[in-house]
Parts: structure tokens; sequence; C-alpha cells
């Protein structure tokens, strides 16, 4: 009996320290531990830069596992101090979601179509047999792909170029012309009354100092106004500078521009695009560097501070190695309206022609 309870208890014991190592690691793909969270191989490979066709030395994965580790921590930081809820963070956060959202839908209607899993498996079966031994297809996946997207670039162009105007035709966008020349006119006139001011030169600070009432554009038979459109370009942020909105056809492409990647995000949306695994991962890591440099910057560079002492001291030492650059000038524009005088001017200035010379011109 005595030996039967013991044979019963050792049993027991045994399931339980089966149990606790179970809990301990989620499965057999776990590569790391951070605190209590575990990261599989193909995770933390995801998550930081990947090799090119070249084999990492013990001591090159090391330092790479420990950068990992050092940023996760810092990620961690963040989301214990709730980094998330700051409102520039928030705002980042849903840029980035619209952003990404919006390159999955493009890729999927055209990328998908010429960066095919075959032409994917052909590239990697030609690749040197010494280099296949070493990683595999999925390990070269992504390397692979920018090589196929760098050869068949213009391939890619044209079919997002076909793309857009499949999407125009279909989300039935029309633009007002007129209402648009009449904007442009407006946004000039305010630009003019701004140029000293570099906050109020933003072309969404300029737009909405505007009392505009005709609509811009329709889009699935629904017009857009001014306030719409400012909401949207808000959402849909572009590398614009404030002349653009100043010319009636640039501005006529930046309005088809915020209007397609509108309906883009709403038509990616209604397919639950977002509901993908690997969009869910890719956004989350997209997340996490964003609080990882808001944190770095803040508790870190954000705290060093450069005085002029500190400069006069560091001239001081290192005045002999710093180079002489010429003399820059930081000038205001010329309106001028005659083309040809326009770029006789330009070429005069380009000469180093005194400024105000050629403003009295």
């Amino acid at each position: 009996m005595r030996s039967f309870l013991k044979n019963k208890l050792f049993i027991l014991g045994f399931f339980i320290l089966f149990g606790l190592a179970a809990c301990d690691r989620r499965n057999s793909d776990d590569f790391l531990k951070i605190g209590s969270e575990w990261f599989s191989a193909n995770e933390f490979f995801s998550q930081t830069p990947r090799y090119t066709f070249q084999y990492l030395t013990e001591n090159q994965q090391d330092v790479k596992i420990e950068n990992f580790i050092n940023r996760q921590l810092l990620v961690y930081y963040a989301i214990d101090n709730n980094y998330q809820r700051l409102p520039d963070v928030r705002k980042r956060f849903r840029l980035l979601e619209r952003r990404l959202l919006i390159k999955e839908y493009f890729d999927r209607m055209v990328l998908d179509s010429v960066i095919t899993k075959q032409r994917l498996l052909s590239e990697y079966e030609s690749l040197d047999p010494y280099k296949k031994d070493l990683f595999t297809y999925n390990d070269y996946k992504s390397v692979l792909k920018g090589k196929l997207i760098r050869r068949f670039s213009e391939d890619i162009r044209v079919r997002y170029t076909n793309a857009v105007e499949s999407l125009k035709l279909s989300s039935k966008f029309k633009p007002y012309q007129s209402n648009i020349d009449s904007l442009s006119k407006l946004f000039m006139s305010k630009l003019i009354a701004a140029r000293y001011d570099s906050v109020s030169r933003e072309p969404v600070n300029i737009l909405k100092t505007i009392s505009f009432n005709q609509p811009l554009y329709q889009i699935n038979d629904n017009k857009v106004f001014l306030s719409k459109f400012i909401g949207l370009l808000s959402d849909f942020p572009l590398v614009s500078r404030e002349e653009r909105f100043s010319d009636p056809e640039s501005l006529l492409k930046i309005i088809e521009t915020v209007a397609i990647n509108s309906y883009v995000y709403n038509q990616a949306k209604r397919l639950n695009l977002d509901k993908n695994d690997d969009f869910q991962q890719r956004l989350l890591f997209q997340k996490h560097n964003i609080l990882y440099e808001t944190v770095f910057s803040r508790k870190i560079t954000g705290t060093i501070s450069i005085n002029d002492d500190t400069l006069r001291k560091f001239y001081a030492v290192h005045r002999d190695s710093l180079y002489m650059t010429k003399q820059r000038y930081d000038v205001q524009e010329i309106y001028i309206t005659d083309k040809t005088k326009a770029e006789n001017i330009l070429n005069r200035a380009l000469n180093n022609e005194d400024f105000q010379t050629l403003a009295d011109t």
C-alpha cells in the first residue's frame, strides 16, 4: 500500500512539473522569452533587420538578439506607461493603419499579380546550393520579393496606373475642374498673405481660412466639399509643398490621390483586409516602432541638452577638421506672371546675382 502511494505521488509530481513547463512555453516554435512573452523564430526575424544572403556569425547573432531585447524592453515600458494613449501617438497609429491598409489593398490588386509564388520559387531555385543549405525559402522570401519588384518595376508601375484608372471608373470619380481652378486662385491669394508666417503657410491651415461653398469632386454619386476634403487630407497626408495647391493641375492630382485613397481604404475595410493575421502582425510591429521611437526621443535624446558653451568647446577642439562651406542665404519668393521673365530671373539667381536686385527687376 505504501509503495503504491509512493508511485502515485511520483506520477502526480511528474505531471505537475510537466504542466509547469508547458505553461512556461506556448509551443515548440518558441525561440526567445522577454519578460513573460515568448517570441518564435519567425517573429524575431520579422522584427529585426533581415540578412541579405549572408550567414550571421555567432557574435552577430548575439548582437542581433541583444538589440531586439533592448528594443522590446523599451516597447514594454511604453505600453506599461500608456504611451499608446498620447494624442500624437494615437494620431500616428491612425495614419499608420490607413497607410498600411491602402498598401495591402494595392498589393493584392497589383503586386501579387506580378510577384507570384511561382516566380518567387523559381528565383529561390536559381540560388547557389550553398545559400539554399543555409536558409529556407521562407527565410529568403522578403529578399527575393525585393529583387523581383526591382526587376519588374516598369510592369508594376503600368499596372498601378491602370488600377488607379479602373478605381476612378468604379468609384464614379468626377472632378469639378472649374471649381478646382477657383479654389487654387483663392489659395494663392491666401498663400501670398501668409508668406512670412511658416505656421499659417501649411496647406491645411490655409485651406481652413478659405470660404468656398462649391463641390470639388463627386465620388459614388456623393459631392465632396472643401470642409470634407480638408478632413480627408488630414487622414491621408501628402508630402506636398504649398505651391502645388495654388496650381490647378497639381491641385487636381492631389484631389484625385486623396479621393482614391479614401475610396480604397473603405473598400479594404469592407473586405476585412485589416483582420488578416499577416496584416495585424505588420501593423503591430509598426506600432511598436512608433512606441520605441517615442520613448527613445523622450527619455534618451530628449534629455540631452547642447548649449552654446558646449558648441564653443567642440568648435575649439575640432575647428581644424571642420570643412568650410560657401556662404548660404535664406530667400523669399519672387512672384512673376510672365514665364519667360521668370526663367530669366531664375537663371540669374542661380548665377549668384544679388537677390534684392532681382526682386526690383
